[in-house]
Protein backbone atom coordinates (compact mmCIF):
# COMPACT_ATOMS: atom_id res chain seq x y z
CA UNK A 1 0.00 0.00 0.00
CA UNK A 2 0.58 3.61 -0.81
CA UNK A 3 2.47 5.19 2.52
CA UNK A 4 3.59 9.05 2.43
CA UNK A 5 4.52 11.60 5.02
CA UNK A 6 3.51 14.44 2.77
CA UNK A 7 0.08 16.12 3.76
CA UNK A 8 -3.20 15.60 1.45
CA UNK A 9 -2.29 19.00 0.07
CA UNK A 10 0.67 18.50 -0.99
CA UNK A 11 0.09 15.46 -2.47
CA UNK A 12 -2.80 17.11 -4.44
CA UNK A 13 -0.20 19.57 -5.64
CA UNK A 14 2.01 17.00 -7.08
CA UNK A 15 -0.98 15.30 -8.71
CA UNK A 16 -1.74 18.08 -10.65
CA UNK A 17 1.72 18.92 -11.53
CA UNK A 18 1.88 15.60 -12.82
CA UNK A 19 -1.32 16.47 -14.92
CA UNK A 20 -0.19 19.21 -16.24
CA UNK A 21 3.02 17.64 -17.27
CA UNK A 22 1.31 14.68 -18.61
CA UNK A 23 -0.96 17.60 -20.70
CA UNK A 24 2.23 19.49 -21.80
CA UNK A 25 3.56 16.43 -23.66
CA UNK A 26 0.68 15.43 -25.62
CA UNK A 27 -0.32 19.09 -26.38
CA UNK A 28 3.36 19.77 -27.61
CA UNK A 29 3.64 16.25 -29.46
CA UNK A 30 0.18 17.00 -31.16
CA UNK A 31 1.80 20.64 -32.51
CA UNK A 32 0.59 22.81 -30.19
CA UNK A 33 3.33 24.66 -28.46
CA UNK A 34 0.98 27.71 -26.95
CA UNK A 35 -0.96 25.18 -25.08
CA UNK A 36 2.32 22.59 -24.58
CA UNK A 37 3.81 25.93 -22.61
CA UNK A 38 0.81 26.75 -20.91
CA UNK A 39 0.11 23.49 -18.74
CA UNK A 40 3.85 23.82 -18.32
CA UNK A 41 3.54 26.56 -16.72
CA UNK A 42 0.82 25.68 -14.42
CA UNK A 43 2.63 22.74 -13.64
CA UNK A 44 5.54 25.08 -12.74
CA UNK A 45 3.06 26.81 -11.00
CA UNK A 46 1.93 23.74 -9.40
CA UNK A 47 5.56 22.19 -8.07
CA UNK A 48 6.41 25.26 -6.57
CA UNK A 49 3.25 26.60 -4.60
CA UNK A 50 3.94 22.99 -3.38
CA UNK A 51 7.40 24.25 -2.48
CA UNK A 52 5.74 26.66 -0.38
CA UNK A 53 4.36 24.29 1.77
CA UNK A 54 6.86 22.35 2.13
CA UNK A 55 8.40 23.37 5.68
CA UNK A 56 5.34 24.65 7.98
CA UNK A 57 7.93 26.99 9.86
CA UNK A 58 10.67 29.71 8.66
CA UNK A 59 14.46 28.39 8.03
CA UNK A 60 17.15 29.09 10.09
CA UNK A 61 19.93 30.26 6.92
CA UNK A 62 18.68 32.85 5.96
CA UNK A 63 14.88 32.66 5.33
CA UNK A 64 13.65 34.11 9.04
CA UNK A 65 16.08 37.26 8.89
CA UNK A 66 13.96 38.19 5.68
CA UNK A 67 10.78 37.03 6.76
CA UNK A 68 11.13 39.59 9.70
CA UNK A 69 12.38 42.42 7.77
CA UNK A 70 9.70 41.85 4.94
CA UNK A 71 7.02 42.25 7.84
CA UNK A 72 8.73 44.78 9.43
CA UNK A 73 8.22 46.48 5.80
CA UNK A 74 4.75 46.33 5.65
CA UNK A 75 4.43 49.24 8.11
CA UNK A 76 7.09 51.36 6.62
CA UNK A 77 8.34 50.33 3.15
CA UNK A 78 11.19 52.88 3.05
CA UNK A 79 12.74 51.82 6.54
CA UNK A 80 14.26 48.39 6.88
CA UNK A 81 14.38 47.03 10.43
CA UNK A 82 15.17 43.73 12.00
CA UNK A 83 14.31 45.12 15.62
CA UNK A 84 11.62 47.10 14.98
CA UNK A 85 11.41 48.88 18.30
CA UNK A 86 14.42 49.14 20.69
CA UNK A 87 12.95 48.98 24.28
CA UNK A 88 16.42 48.86 26.03
CA UNK A 89 20.20 50.21 25.27
CA UNK A 90 21.81 46.96 23.81
CA UNK A 91 23.95 46.23 20.89
CA UNK A 92 22.85 46.43 17.78
CA UNK A 93 25.67 45.98 15.58
CA UNK A 94 25.94 43.00 13.01
CA UNK A 95 23.54 42.45 10.08
CA UNK A 96 21.79 39.38 12.54
CA UNK A 97 20.99 41.76 15.10
CA UNK A 98 20.60 45.44 13.50
CA UNK A 99 17.97 47.86 14.00
CA UNK A 100 17.76 49.79 10.57
CA UNK A 101 18.57 46.60 8.45
CA UNK A 102 20.44 46.99 4.90
CA UNK A 103 22.20 44.03 4.88
CA UNK A 104 20.00 43.06 1.55
CA UNK A 105 18.82 45.42 -1.48
CA UNK A 106 14.93 45.74 -1.17
CA UNK A 107 12.83 44.69 -3.74
CA UNK A 108 12.60 40.76 -3.23
CA UNK A 109 11.87 42.09 0.54
CA UNK A 110 8.99 44.41 -0.78
CA UNK A 111 7.67 41.72 -2.70
CA UNK A 112 7.56 39.43 0.23
CA UNK A 113 6.21 42.55 2.37
CA UNK A 114 3.09 43.07 -0.41
CA UNK A 115 2.38 39.31 -0.35
CA UNK A 116 1.92 39.19 3.47
CA UNK A 117 0.09 42.61 3.52
CA UNK A 118 -2.17 40.81 0.85
CA UNK A 119 -2.21 37.59 2.64
CA UNK A 120 -1.26 37.60 6.16
CA UNK A 121 2.11 36.98 7.88
CA UNK A 122 2.87 33.40 7.31
CA UNK A 123 5.35 31.32 5.47
CA UNK A 124 3.15 30.44 2.51
CA UNK A 125 2.49 34.04 1.70
CA UNK A 126 6.17 34.96 2.38
CA UNK A 127 6.94 31.95 -0.28
CA UNK A 128 4.53 32.79 -2.91
CA UNK A 129 6.19 35.46 -4.67
CA UNK A 130 9.33 33.13 -5.21
CA UNK A 131 6.66 30.51 -6.40
CA UNK A 132 5.49 32.90 -9.13
CA UNK A 133 8.69 33.93 -10.40
CA UNK A 134 10.02 30.32 -10.96
CA UNK A 135 7.12 29.31 -12.46
CA UNK A 136 7.13 32.66 -14.51
CA UNK A 137 10.51 31.03 -15.69
CA UNK A 138 9.31 28.21 -18.05
CA UNK A 139 7.42 30.70 -20.29
CA UNK A 140 10.48 32.38 -20.68
CA UNK A 141 12.86 30.05 -21.04
CA UNK A 142 10.59 28.68 -23.78
CA UNK A 143 10.63 31.69 -25.80
CA UNK A 144 14.22 32.15 -25.49
CA UNK A 145 15.29 28.81 -26.58
CA UNK A 146 13.11 29.03 -29.31
CA UNK A 147 14.39 32.11 -30.63
CA UNK A 148 17.91 30.93 -30.47
CA UNK A 149 17.56 27.82 -32.34
CA UNK A 150 14.12 26.32 -32.25
CA UNK A 151 10.93 25.32 -30.17
CA UNK A 152 11.92 21.88 -29.48
CA UNK A 153 15.40 23.75 -27.73
CA UNK A 154 12.81 25.74 -25.89
CA UNK A 155 10.84 23.54 -24.89
CA UNK A 156 13.94 21.42 -23.32
CA UNK A 157 14.83 24.71 -21.53
CA UNK A 158 11.78 25.29 -20.29
CA UNK A 159 11.45 21.70 -18.20
CA UNK A 160 14.45 21.71 -16.68
CA UNK A 161 13.41 25.15 -15.21
CA UNK A 162 9.81 23.16 -14.63
CA UNK A 163 12.07 20.32 -12.67
CA UNK A 164 14.73 21.96 -10.86
CA UNK A 165 15.54 20.46 -6.99
CA UNK A 166 17.16 23.10 -6.18
CA UNK A 167 14.37 26.08 -7.46
CA UNK A 168 11.86 24.03 -5.57
CA UNK A 169 14.74 23.87 -2.27
CA UNK A 170 14.81 27.71 -2.49
CA UNK A 171 11.42 28.59 -2.89
CA UNK A 172 10.67 26.15 0.06
CA UNK A 173 13.18 28.77 2.05
CA UNK A 174 15.58 25.52 2.96
CA UNK A 175 18.24 26.54 0.21
CA UNK A 176 20.66 29.02 1.87
CA UNK A 177 19.63 33.14 0.51
CA UNK A 178 16.47 31.15 -0.39
CA UNK A 179 14.05 34.02 -1.84
CA UNK A 180 16.58 37.01 -2.56
CA UNK A 181 18.20 34.43 -5.08
CA UNK A 182 15.49 33.58 -6.55
CA UNK A 183 14.15 36.91 -7.36
CA UNK A 184 17.80 37.71 -8.25
CA UNK A 185 17.52 34.71 -11.16
CA UNK A 186 14.10 36.38 -12.24
CA UNK A 187 15.38 39.30 -12.58
CA UNK A 188 18.66 38.67 -14.64
CA UNK A 189 16.78 36.02 -16.81
CA UNK A 190 14.27 38.49 -17.67
CA UNK A 191 17.48 41.21 -18.66
CA UNK A 192 19.11 37.80 -20.96
CA UNK A 193 15.08 37.90 -22.49
CA UNK A 194 14.60 41.26 -23.23
CA UNK A 195 18.49 41.00 -24.71
CA UNK A 196 17.51 38.33 -26.98
CA UNK A 197 14.26 39.94 -27.88
CA UNK A 198 16.21 43.34 -28.66
CA UNK A 199 18.38 41.40 -31.29
CA UNK A 200 15.79 39.71 -32.63
CA UNK A 201 13.69 42.43 -33.56
CA UNK A 202 15.14 45.94 -33.18
CA UNK A 203 12.44 47.00 -31.58
CA UNK A 204 12.69 50.19 -28.98
CA UNK A 205 10.46 49.02 -26.01
CA UNK A 206 12.97 45.89 -25.22
CA UNK A 207 15.84 48.43 -24.21
CA UNK A 208 13.36 49.86 -21.51
CA UNK A 209 12.84 46.19 -20.11
CA UNK A 210 16.54 45.99 -20.50
CA UNK A 211 16.97 48.56 -18.12
CA UNK A 212 14.19 47.57 -16.24
CA UNK A 213 15.06 44.18 -15.09
CA UNK A 214 18.45 44.89 -14.46
CA UNK A 215 17.81 48.00 -12.27
CA UNK A 216 15.28 45.05 -10.29
CA UNK A 217 18.35 42.89 -10.48
CA UNK A 218 20.25 45.65 -8.78
CA UNK A 219 17.77 46.17 -6.51
CA UNK A 220 17.75 42.39 -5.55
CA UNK A 221 21.60 41.68 -5.04
CA UNK A 222 23.33 44.97 -6.55
CA UNK A 223 26.09 44.88 -8.93
CA UNK A 224 26.33 41.14 -10.74
CA UNK A 225 22.70 42.11 -12.26
CA UNK A 226 24.33 44.04 -14.95
CA UNK A 227 25.89 40.86 -16.12
CA UNK A 228 23.74 41.66 -19.19
CA UNK A 229 25.67 44.08 -20.68
CA UNK A 230 28.82 41.84 -20.41
CA UNK A 231 27.40 40.07 -23.09
CA UNK A 232 25.33 43.05 -25.23
CA UNK A 233 29.10 44.22 -25.24
CA UNK A 234 30.80 41.79 -26.98
CA UNK A 235 27.76 41.40 -29.34
CA UNK A 236 28.19 45.37 -30.67
CA UNK A 237 31.92 44.49 -31.15
CA UNK A 238 31.66 41.25 -33.10
CA UNK A 239 28.43 42.55 -35.09
CA UNK A 240 27.73 46.41 -34.70
CA UNK A 241 31.76 48.05 -33.66
CA UNK A 242 30.82 50.86 -36.56
CA UNK A 243 27.02 51.77 -35.70
CA UNK A 244 26.94 54.61 -33.20
CA UNK A 245 23.38 53.70 -32.25
CA UNK A 246 23.92 50.38 -31.14
CA UNK A 247 26.43 51.87 -28.34
CA UNK A 248 23.81 54.33 -27.74
CA UNK A 249 20.92 51.93 -26.83
CA UNK A 250 22.89 49.84 -24.62
CA UNK A 251 23.99 53.27 -22.38
CA UNK A 252 20.02 53.77 -22.77
CA UNK A 253 19.19 50.86 -21.18
CA UNK A 254 22.08 51.42 -18.75
CA UNK A 255 20.67 54.40 -17.75
CA UNK A 256 16.97 53.00 -17.14
CA UNK A 257 18.86 50.43 -15.22
CA UNK A 258 20.27 53.44 -12.74
CA UNK A 259 17.11 55.48 -13.01
CA UNK A 260 15.46 52.46 -10.81
CA UNK A 261 18.31 51.51 -8.48
CA UNK A 262 20.06 54.24 -7.58
CA UNK A 263 17.46 56.60 -5.93
CA UNK A 264 17.04 53.67 -3.32
CA UNK A 265 20.85 53.89 -2.91
CA UNK A 266 21.11 57.62 -2.46
CA UNK A 267 17.95 57.75 0.30
CA UNK A 268 19.86 55.10 2.49
CA UNK A 269 22.65 57.00 2.26
CA UNK A 270 20.52 60.53 3.56
CA UNK A 271 18.44 58.80 5.92
CA UNK A 272 20.89 56.12 7.19
CA UNK A 273 24.22 57.39 6.67
CA UNK A 274 26.05 55.13 9.59
CA UNK A 275 24.49 51.88 8.12
CA UNK A 276 24.32 52.42 5.00
CA UNK A 277 28.53 53.21 4.98
CA UNK A 278 28.93 50.01 7.02
CA UNK A 279 26.69 47.78 4.36
CA UNK A 280 28.71 49.00 1.42
CA UNK A 281 32.17 48.48 2.99
CA UNK A 282 30.67 45.16 4.27
CA UNK A 283 29.82 44.17 0.79
CA UNK A 284 32.92 44.91 -0.99
CA UNK A 285 35.03 42.74 1.29
CA UNK A 286 33.24 40.04 -0.29
CA UNK A 287 36.06 40.04 -3.00
CA UNK A 288 38.78 40.15 -1.18
CA UNK A 289 38.31 38.45 2.27
CA UNK A 290 36.49 35.03 3.46
CA UNK A 291 33.52 36.44 5.04
CA UNK A 292 32.42 34.11 7.98
CA UNK A 293 34.09 31.25 7.10
CA UNK A 294 32.54 31.33 3.46
CA UNK A 295 35.53 29.89 1.66
CA UNK A 296 36.11 27.81 -1.15
CA UNK A 297 38.54 26.43 -3.97
CA UNK A 298 38.86 28.63 -7.37
CA UNK A 299 36.51 26.20 -8.94
CA UNK A 300 34.20 26.50 -6.41
CA UNK A 301 30.93 27.06 -8.46
CA UNK A 302 32.33 24.60 -11.03
CA UNK A 303 31.68 21.78 -8.76
CA UNK A 304 28.55 23.43 -7.26
CA UNK A 305 27.11 23.17 -11.01
CA UNK A 306 25.95 19.35 -11.12
CA UNK A 307 24.11 20.58 -7.70
CA UNK A 308 22.28 24.03 -9.03
CA UNK A 309 21.57 22.75 -12.38
CA UNK A 310 21.83 18.86 -13.42
CA UNK A 311 23.79 15.72 -12.51
CA UNK A 312 26.90 15.79 -14.50
CA UNK A 313 26.46 18.84 -15.64
CA UNK A 314 29.70 19.96 -16.55
CA UNK A 315 29.79 16.99 -18.90
CA UNK A 316 26.61 18.48 -20.35
CA UNK A 317 27.47 22.33 -20.76
CA UNK A 318 30.58 21.81 -22.73
CA UNK A 319 29.25 19.80 -25.58
CA UNK A 320 25.91 21.86 -25.09
CA UNK A 321 27.68 24.95 -25.79
CA UNK A 322 28.96 23.15 -29.04
CA UNK A 323 25.83 21.78 -30.53
CA UNK A 324 24.38 25.20 -29.48
CA UNK A 325 26.75 27.22 -31.14
CA UNK A 326 26.16 24.75 -34.13
CA UNK A 327 22.58 25.51 -34.23
CA UNK A 328 22.24 29.55 -33.88
CA UNK A 329 22.50 31.62 -36.73
CA UNK A 330 23.44 34.26 -34.72
CA UNK A 331 27.19 33.43 -33.93
CA UNK A 332 27.54 37.22 -32.11
CA UNK A 333 24.49 36.35 -29.90
CA UNK A 334 26.43 33.21 -29.04
CA UNK A 335 29.68 34.58 -27.90
CA UNK A 336 27.93 37.24 -26.05
CA UNK A 337 25.84 34.63 -24.10
CA UNK A 338 29.46 32.83 -23.35
CA UNK A 339 30.90 36.08 -22.39
CA UNK A 340 28.07 36.40 -19.84
CA UNK A 341 29.67 32.91 -18.76
CA UNK A 342 32.76 33.28 -18.48
CA UNK A 343 32.61 36.48 -17.23
CA UNK A 344 30.20 35.69 -14.30
CA UNK A 345 32.15 32.51 -13.30
CA UNK A 346 35.57 34.26 -13.65
CA UNK A 347 34.74 36.49 -11.34
CA UNK A 348 33.18 34.99 -8.46
CA UNK A 349 36.37 32.33 -9.18
CA UNK A 350 38.42 35.09 -8.15
CA UNK A 351 36.28 35.97 -5.26
CA UNK A 352 37.49 34.88 -1.84
CA UNK A 353 33.99 34.94 -0.17
CA UNK A 354 31.94 31.73 -2.24
CA UNK A 355 28.30 31.03 -1.63
CA UNK A 356 26.40 28.12 -3.32
CA UNK A 357 24.14 29.84 -5.12
CA UNK A 358 26.44 32.61 -6.72
CA UNK A 359 26.11 31.86 -10.19
CA UNK A 360 22.35 30.33 -10.23
CA UNK A 361 21.86 33.29 -12.56
CA UNK A 362 23.62 31.38 -15.22
CA UNK A 363 20.65 28.69 -15.60
CA UNK A 364 19.02 30.01 -18.78
CA UNK A 365 22.31 29.79 -20.71
CA UNK A 366 23.64 26.57 -18.97
CA UNK A 367 20.04 24.92 -19.42
CA UNK A 368 19.96 26.12 -23.06
CA UNK A 369 23.43 24.31 -23.68
CA UNK A 370 21.94 21.67 -22.02
CA UNK A 371 18.52 21.23 -24.12
CA UNK A 372 20.84 21.75 -27.32
CA UNK A 373 22.69 18.73 -26.41
CA UNK A 374 19.46 16.74 -25.55
CA UNK A 375 18.59 18.22 -29.09
CA UNK A 376 21.32 17.03 -30.70
CA UNK A 377 21.01 13.48 -29.51
CA UNK A 378 17.17 13.37 -30.52
CA UNK A 379 17.94 14.76 -33.95
CA UNK A 380 20.59 11.45 -34.60
CA UNK A 381 17.60 9.41 -33.07
CA UNK A 382 14.98 10.68 -35.04
CA UNK A 383 16.93 10.53 -38.17
CA UNK A 384 17.57 6.50 -37.20
CA UNK A 385 14.17 5.87 -36.32
CA UNK A 386 11.60 5.49 -39.11
CA UNK A 387 8.91 5.59 -37.09
CA UNK A 388 7.16 8.76 -35.88
CA UNK A 389 5.15 6.71 -32.78
CA UNK A 390 8.24 5.42 -31.77
CA UNK A 391 10.31 8.37 -32.08
CA UNK A 392 7.69 10.25 -30.57
CA UNK A 393 7.61 7.15 -27.30
CA UNK A 394 11.13 7.71 -26.91
CA UNK A 395 11.00 11.63 -27.02
CA UNK A 396 8.13 11.69 -24.32
CA UNK A 397 9.99 8.73 -21.94
CA UNK A 398 12.94 10.22 -22.31
CA UNK A 399 11.47 13.42 -20.91
CA UNK A 400 9.32 12.10 -18.28
CA UNK A 401 12.79 10.26 -17.05
CA UNK A 402 14.28 13.34 -16.82
CA UNK A 403 11.74 15.33 -14.70
CA UNK A 404 10.83 12.40 -12.79
CA UNK A 405 14.55 12.06 -11.97
CA UNK A 406 15.03 15.65 -11.34
CA UNK A 407 12.20 16.04 -9.28
CA UNK A 408 13.31 13.49 -6.08
CA UNK A 409 10.45 13.03 -4.50
CA UNK A 410 12.11 10.76 -1.82
CA UNK A 411 14.52 13.41 -1.25
CA UNK A 412 12.05 16.03 -0.64
CA UNK A 413 10.31 13.69 1.76
CA UNK A 414 13.64 12.68 3.33
CA UNK A 415 13.86 16.58 4.34
CA UNK A 416 10.73 18.25 5.10
CA UNK A 417 8.70 15.45 6.83
CA UNK A 418 9.41 13.74 10.06
CA UNK A 419 9.66 10.04 7.97
CA UNK A 420 13.26 9.87 8.39
CA UNK A 421 13.96 9.87 12.26
CA UNK A 422 17.60 11.44 11.82
CA UNK A 423 15.83 14.38 10.35
CA UNK A 424 16.08 16.31 13.68
CA UNK A 425 15.81 19.88 11.88
CA UNK A 426 11.98 19.51 10.91
CA UNK A 427 11.13 18.05 14.23
CA UNK A 428 12.47 20.73 16.31
CA UNK A 429 11.69 23.89 14.53
CA UNK A 430 8.05 22.30 14.25
CA UNK A 431 8.26 22.15 17.62
CA UNK A 432 9.58 25.49 18.11
CA UNK A 433 7.00 27.04 15.76
CA UNK A 434 4.27 25.60 18.20
CA UNK A 435 6.06 27.42 21.21
CA UNK A 436 6.08 30.56 19.63
CA UNK A 437 2.20 30.42 18.61
CA UNK A 438 1.91 30.18 22.51
CA UNK A 439 3.71 32.60 23.82
CA UNK A 440 1.81 34.95 21.28
CA UNK A 441 -1.41 33.97 22.95
CA UNK A 442 -0.41 34.22 26.40
CA UNK A 443 2.06 37.10 26.45
CA UNK A 444 1.02 40.82 26.03
CA UNK A 445 2.93 43.36 23.64
CA UNK A 446 4.28 45.25 26.31
CA UNK A 447 6.43 42.30 27.45
CA UNK A 448 9.92 41.93 26.33
CA UNK A 449 11.50 38.56 25.84
CA UNK A 450 15.03 37.35 26.86
CA UNK A 451 17.23 34.36 27.00
CA UNK A 452 15.81 33.20 23.85
CA UNK A 453 18.91 30.21 22.81
CA UNK A 454 20.94 31.03 19.45
CA UNK A 455 19.54 33.41 17.13
CA UNK A 456 15.85 32.05 17.66
CA UNK A 457 14.88 35.03 18.82
CA UNK A 458 14.66 36.08 14.76
CA UNK A 459 11.78 34.02 14.31
CA UNK A 460 9.92 34.45 17.85
CA UNK A 461 9.65 38.14 16.88
CA UNK A 462 8.33 37.50 13.37
CA UNK A 463 5.36 34.98 15.07
CA UNK A 464 4.97 37.00 18.24
CA UNK A 465 4.75 40.56 18.76
CA UNK A 466 6.92 40.83 21.25
CA UNK A 467 10.57 42.44 21.14
CA UNK A 468 13.14 39.09 21.95
CA UNK A 469 16.80 39.03 23.32
CA UNK A 470 19.02 35.98 22.93
CA UNK A 471 20.94 37.16 26.66
CA UNK A 472 19.23 38.19 30.16
CA UNK A 473 18.85 41.88 30.64
CA UNK A 474 21.57 43.21 33.31
CA UNK A 475 20.09 45.70 36.00
CA UNK A 476 20.86 49.12 33.64
CA UNK A 477 18.86 47.70 31.46
CA UNK A 478 15.81 45.86 33.55
CA UNK A 479 15.22 49.24 34.96
CA UNK A 480 15.01 51.12 31.49
CA UNK A 481 12.20 48.55 30.67
CA UNK A 482 10.30 48.81 34.21
CA UNK A 483 10.53 52.78 33.26
CA UNK A 484 8.80 52.68 29.78
CA UNK A 485 6.01 50.42 31.51
CA UNK A 486 7.50 47.31 29.93
CA UNK A 487 7.42 43.47 31.62
CA UNK A 488 10.08 40.59 31.66
CA UNK A 489 9.60 37.45 30.03
CA UNK A 490 12.36 35.22 31.04
CA UNK A 491 13.05 31.64 29.03
CA UNK A 492 14.66 29.36 31.60
CA UNK A 493 17.36 27.11 30.54
CA UNK A 494 19.41 24.81 32.59
CA UNK A 495 21.49 25.80 34.66
CA UNK A 496 20.43 29.93 33.91
CA UNK A 497 21.07 31.99 37.39
CA UNK A 498 18.14 34.05 37.32
CA UNK A 499 19.32 37.55 39.11
CA UNK A 500 17.41 38.70 42.01
CA UNK A 501 16.24 41.70 40.66
CA UNK A 502 13.88 39.50 38.31
CA UNK A 503 13.23 36.92 41.12
CA UNK A 504 12.18 40.19 42.58
CA UNK A 505 9.61 41.41 40.66
CA UNK A 506 6.58 39.92 40.65
CA UNK A 507 5.43 40.63 37.20
CA UNK A 508 8.12 38.73 35.53
CA UNK A 509 7.21 35.91 33.28
CA UNK A 510 8.80 32.70 33.61
CA UNK A 511 8.99 30.79 30.21
CA UNK A 512 9.63 26.63 30.77
CA UNK A 513 9.08 25.76 27.64
CA UNK A 514 12.48 24.78 25.88
CA UNK A 515 13.48 25.45 22.31
CA UNK A 516 15.52 22.76 20.52
CA UNK A 517 18.23 22.88 18.18
CA UNK A 518 20.31 26.60 18.98
CA UNK A 519 20.44 27.18 15.02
Amino acid sequence: MFTTYFTGLQVIFFCITFLFFVLSLITYQKGNKTWAVFFLFMGALSIYTCATLLDPFLNVWDERFHALVAKNLINHPLKPTLYDSLPITADYSGWDKAHIWLHKQPLFLWQMALSMKLFGANEVALRLPSAIMCALLVPMAYRMGKCLVNDRVGYITALLFFSSFYLIELVSGRGMLEHNDVAFLFYVTASFWAWIEFIRSKKKYWIIAIGVAVGAAILCKWLVGLSVFMGWGMYILLKESKQFSAYLYLFSALVIALIIALPWQFLTFAWYPQEAAHEMAYNSKHFFEVIEGHDGEFLYHIYRMKEMFINHALYLVIPGFFFLYRKMENKALFFGLLTICLGVELFFAFAQTKMPSFTLILAFPFFVAIASFFNGVLDVVERIVNSKIIFVSIFSVGLSFLVFFRIDLDELQAKHTLWKSENVYTKYMMENRAIYFDLRDSLDEQTVIFNVGGRHYVECMFYTQNIAYSFVPSKEQYLELKAKGLKVALMLTPGLEIPTYLKEDQNTVYITQRLQGLY
